[in-house]
């Protein structure tokens, strides 16, 4: 249950700096 927690936060984190990698090049 920790391991499936920690790899939703990944994904979360990688979806907001995916975010920013957008907004920078825009």
């Amino acid at each position: 249950m920790m391991n499936r927690k920690g790899q939703g936060a990944l994904e979360y984190l990688l979806l907001i700096g995916g975010a920013l990698i957008v907004v920078a090049v825009v």
